[in-house]
């Protein structure tokens, strides 16, 4: 998992739902907020929206849940008590968390950052192959651009180039003092997009749409040029932005899976998929919170409710969106006035705030269905913090949300939040991370350590 971050200080954590901001500035009143800051607040919110409207957000979270069910199973089945990292999705025919891990870099596209871009040279679909995948092979889109310091440059444009070009783009349309960011990979979609059909980015809403339709396919840097590429080849141009949204979502698509090891296809529509996908993450994201553990206190049982009921609030509110209204990326980013943009206000009025940190560790969450002021959002972001551990990620060791627990007279915090935070899962007062492990079944294993060289 990459996180998806701005390049001047905001990171958003997908599949857990939190938003790390670095300025010093309390989040409380997102409107008090000044352009800057709030340039960096509103990318990151996007990739919050981005995470749970899209098909492609939606899948990510699914394959991560699989990934911590695979890896919780195999430290459960070991015979000794210290964990070896990084925990790895294994490759065998039939394992499909590691197929999907893979299916998910390849789409994902490059990481890398690149400025002065100013024009694409040309673009290649290329084939890539994934060794006994049922799925063996998987087109990726291959840009070239002339890099003035070092000459011909290839960059593979995928998922997140989409990601951050969308969110970038809304950016800088409510942001009256946006933070400048590198051409690849924020502007990468009007790049290609200028390149392959230039009349119809011509009108940078139309990109815009173009983006968000592209998210709602399991391979979105394909499906955003095979779109330029069959609209070229009809001379389409749409009359309005919108209009991109019916002409996509009525249109058939062919779904292509792995089911027992075996290929299926099957024609179905955008909407259809998105009400699949839906259903299968809920239930998913419940399982984090669950009754079914041998010491269930009232009040854990109190925290999975409410957790429980955010994750039917925000997937009651993405299905809505969708389906009544899924132009309304276009109509956030047409009002630059943040004050007086009612679809903004409405969005943040219907999804809320996820769990969002400054640098010192002052955190805002809001959603208008819930009023507890120690609502436990924070779980999700210790979830995330287990998720890097297993997977072996630098951070992993360090706890994200230590600044966040300081200001939480009810959490003791030490050394190990630092270097070993499981290790404090039989402290009275018990942090985040700590609950999580005890209740990921997790309380009497630990981290084994390398050994320091002497």
């Amino acid at each position: 998992m990459v996180k998806r971050s701005t390049s001047l200080g905001g990171v958003y954590d997908p599949a857990f739902f939190n938003i790390s901001i670095e300025i010093d500035k309390p989040l409380i009143d997102i409107n008090c907020l000044d352009e800057q800051s709030f340039g960096l607040f509103i990318h990151e919110y996007i990739h919050f929206i981005q995470d749970i409207t899209t098909v492609h957000g939606l899948t990510n979270i699914h394959i991560i849940i699989e990934y911590l069910k695979q890896a919780l199973n195999s430290i459960y089945q070991q015979t000794h008590r210290k964990i070896k990292l990084p925990i790895l999705p294994n490759l065998h025919a039939s394992d499909l968390v590691y197929f999907n891990y893979e299916i998910k870099k390849l789409t994902a596209g490059d990481q890398r950052s690149f400025e002065n871009v100013n024009e694409i040279s040309r673009y290649e679909i290329r084939t890539k192959d994934i060794p006994q995948c049922p799925i063996p092979q998987i087109e990726c889109i291959q840009i070239f651009f002339d890099d003035e310091w070092s000459g011909s440059q290839s960059y593979q444009f995928g998922a997140d180039c989409i990601y951050e070009s969308m969110a970038y783009s809304i950016e800088k349309n409510l942001s009256l003092s946006y933070n400048e960011s590198p051409d690849l990979p924020y502007n990468s979609a009007q790049l290609l997009a200028q390149y392959i059909y230039p009349e119809f980015a011509d009108d940078e809403f139309n990109i815009l749409a173009l983006c968000d339709i592209s998210l709602n396919s399991s391979n979105p840097g394909l499906t955003f040029v095979k779109l330029l590429e069959l609209w070229k080849s009809e001379m389409y141009l749409p009359d309005y932005p919108s209009e991109l949204f019916y002409k996509y979502n009525t249109t058939p698509i062919i779904k292509t899976i792995a089911h027992k090891n075996k290929i299926q296809r099957y024609q179905t529509y955008p909407l259809i998929d998105m009400f699949d996908i839906v259903k299968i993450v809920k239930e998913q994201l419940y399982s984090y919170f669950r009754y079914d553990l041998d010491s269930v206190t009232p009040e854990w049982k109190q925290i999975c409710d409410n957790l429980h009921n955010w994750i039917d609030a925000i997937f009651e509110s993405c299905l809505k969106w969708r389906i009544g209204n899924p132009s309304f990326m276009i109509q956030i980013a047409e009002i630059p006035d943040r004050l007086y943009n009612a679809r903004l206000i409405q969005l943040f009025n219907t999804f809320g705030v996820p769990l969002c940190i400054n640098k010192n560790g002052e955190g805002f969450f809001y959603h208008p269905r819930i009023k507890d002021s120690n609502f436990p959002i924070d779980f999700f972001a210790a979830m995330g913090q287990i998720y890097r551990l297993l997977i072996g990620a630098p951070e992993g060791k360090n706890c994200s949300l230590y600044n966040r627990c300081l200001k939480n007279p009810h959490v003791v915090t030490n050394h190990l939040c630092k270097t070993a935070p499981w290790e404090k899962c039989d402290e009275l007062k018990s942090c985040p991370f700590s609950v999580m492990w005890y209740h990921c079944n997790l309380k009497k294993y630990s981290i084994a350590l390398p050994t320091p060289r002497i």
